[in-house]
């Protein structure tokens, strides 16, 4: 082989190419298996806890006003499950991914040491190839034996275990015993085919002492050059400018894949080459190939009109046209306002206020940063008080609330169980303050008018649970 060296620089950058594209892919999978992983457990917990305030057993309540709730309430719980278990599936298929990715050992192209892990199985195959060979040729030297005799004769002659020497000369359901033709046949077919590997990748190694990192192939007619890059064994078409649909298609219909540099590739081979040849030959059949570059007319940009007034890139709030602030004063308390977005406060025209804003210079930034800071301060001490504030006022609203409800409750039952009415048939509802009878079992009109009668008086609200 000429220039070993060249060959060897080459493997070495494949090598670390290979390595970090399983670890990219690797860090990929594990970030995605956590992220789902993460998101089912999320989505189960909210599940549990909105589950958890349905009291067990509870059913709907057919006909009331809470029905329509309460089924959309139950519905958004089973939807939490479903896409729990939806995103724990999710995160167990990235977690195959992964499990496969370290268990894989399948001999791939690019792995610089191909030849070599070819070659060692090559000897694996021949060497079973050889023991079945020997093996058949055993069993048929003792088929004058029978049963258990022959078993043992088998046993020592293959110098194999009984057990194994049993499975051998039990028939299969075409009654074959020993290792059937099949076998062999297959396992010389693998043979042949890693000779062939071995030998494409020797011939391969012979084309990168020749180009060395890359050979590559100008057709200014379509605009393209092909690249046999041998630092990641594929072949590449690099288009000047983006295809146009049909011409897309072609290539994609050669199972070429787009990178993120824009290059069309597939594995360097034979059968890549021949697809070049046909993508280069579709394209020449075709009208047009790139896109036309865009000629963009020349913009002039606007001169500011000095009467407008100035506007804030944060919060869009104007300011008079003659004003000397430089930074807007509106928004320096914002608890939103991040070092990011600083920039942002800078005045500009009302007609320019899209444009993009200059970065603070270090003078501006010792002036304007401890102004947002003193601003953020005392924005958010205030924000504090008034939230305390209102803190305590729904507090003493849910207070004056649950005691209106509980005294209502109390003063309503204490009525009833007074004038004798029977209680275990009604409810109270302290959302609405009703007392509910029929709410276990519908009542009857005839009952109706007896409670009618005995709740002359009765100083709360009441509804009826009837048989429809």
């Amino acid at each position: 082989m000429n220039n070993p060296e060249v060959v060897q620089d080459v493997l070495e950058q494949r090598r670390q190419h290979v390595e970090d594209k399983k670890e990219r892919k690797i860090e990929r999978y594990e970030e995605l298996a956590e992220k789902h992983q993460k998101e089912s457990q999320q989505r189960y917990e909210t599940a549990s806890k909105m589950a958890s305030a349905i009291p067990l057993g509870q059913p709907i309540l057919v006909g009331h006003h809470s029905e329509k709730g309460d089924r959309a309430y139950r519905k958004r719980v089973n939807q939490n499950y479903d896409k729990a278990a939806e995103h724990a599936d999710t995160a167990q298929r990235y977690q195959d991914k992964l499990e496969g990715i370290q268990n894989n050992t399948a001999i791939s192209s690019d792995d610089p040491d191909a030849i070599a892990k070819l070659k060692h199985k090559l000897e694996g195959l021949q060497q079973l190839q050889d023991e079945m060979k020997r093996i058949n040729k055993i069993i048929r030297s003792t088929k004058k034996l029978e049963g258990e005799a022959r078993v043992k004769a088998v046993a020592e002659k293959a110098n194999i275990s009984k057990s194994r020497a049993q499975e051998l000369l039990t028939p299969d359901f075409c009654g074959r015993i020993g290792y059937p033709n099949y076998s062999l046949t297959n396992n010389n077919a693998t043979i042949r085919n890693t000779k062939q590997r071995i030998e494409q990748l020797k011939a391969d190694l012979e084309r990168i002492a020749e180009q060395g990192e890359s050979a590559e192939t100008r057709h200014d007619d379509l605009g393209v050059t092909v690249i046999e890059n041998n630092v990641v064994n594929r072949i590449q078409l690099d288009f000047d400018r983006r295809l146009t649909k049909p011409a897309y298609r072609i290539v994609k219909g050669q199972s070429f894949n787009r990178t993120r540099e824009g290059i069309f590739q597939r594995r360097l081979n034979s059968a890549g080459r021949y697809a070049v040849d046909q993508v280069l030959k579709a394209l020449r059949e075709l009208d047009s190939v790139l896109e036309p570059v865009p000629v963009a007319p020349p913009v002039s940009k606007p001169e500011p009109d000095p009467t407008l007034p100035k506007s804030c890139g944060y919060c869009g709030h104007k300011h008079p046209h003659d004003t000397e602030l430089v930074f807007c004063d509106h928004c320096i308390g914002s608890p939103y306002l991040s070092p990011d977005s600083y920039h942002l406060l800078r005045l500009m025209p009302d007609d320019q206020r899209r444009s993009k804003r200059a970065k603070l210079t270090e003078d501006e930034q010792q002036f304007l940063v401890p102004v947002i800071v003193d601003a953020q301060t005392k924005a958010n001490a205030a924000r504090q008080q008034q939230q305390a504030e209102k803190k305590r006022v729904d507090i003493k609203k849910e207070y004056d609330k649950a005691i209106t409800k509980a005294q209502t409750e109390f003063d309503g039952f204490t009525w009833l169980l007074d004038h004798g009415v029977n209680t275990e048939n009604c409810i109270f509802y302290s959302h609405t303050l009703v007392f509910s009878f029929g709410w276990q079992s519908p009542i009857s009109v005839e009952v109706i008018e007896q409670l009618e009668q005995a709740l002359g008086g009765f100083p709360f609200s009441v509804e009826y649970k009837t048989h429809r």
